[in-house]
């Protein structure tokens, strides 16, 4: 009877033991935020919304620009002073036409410098896109 005893015991740590690993798959495979009502995670704070949605892989890309040089890439003079060509040919029309050109890329070149470039290449001399003119100016 002992014996008999013995294995029920054993059987019945056995089926405790099988119903704790099977609790435990259980709860690795839930959600870790579980939701209250309205799609909220109880745990959070009062007015914060929260989604259904889990982030599972980020890669995060940059684009930066620097607006803070103003030197015409092509001549590498300041662009609020003339260009190469107007320093050359002190022809006071031309002067007053020397202006900055900007493209939709961003780099802006003093009007002359990019005009000259273009009637060989119609891409930007900086990024190598495509030149569009954005503005032409001050």
């Amino acid at each position: 009877m002992q014996d008999q005893q013995q294995e029920q015991e054993k059987q019945q740590e056995q089926e405790k033991q099988q119903q704790e690993k099977q609790e435990e798959t259980k709860q690795q495979e839930e959600p870790k935020v579980r939701k209250g009502r309205k799609g909220r995670n109880p745990e959070s704070k009062k007015g914060e919304k929260k989604t259904d949605v889990e982030v599972k892989k980020w890669k995060g890309i940059a684009v930066w620009q620097y607006d803070g040089d103003d030197i015409c890439g092509i001549c590498r003079n300041q662009l609020m002073e003339l260009c190469i060509e107007c320093q050359a040919n002190p022809n006071p029309t031309t002067n007053q036409e020397c202006t900055v050109a900007w493209g939709i890329c961003g780099h802006a070149f003093h009007f002359h410098c990019i005009s000259r470039f273009l009637k060989t290449r119609t891409i930007c001399p900086l990024c190598t896109r495509d030149w569009e003119y954005q503005k032409v100016g001050y």
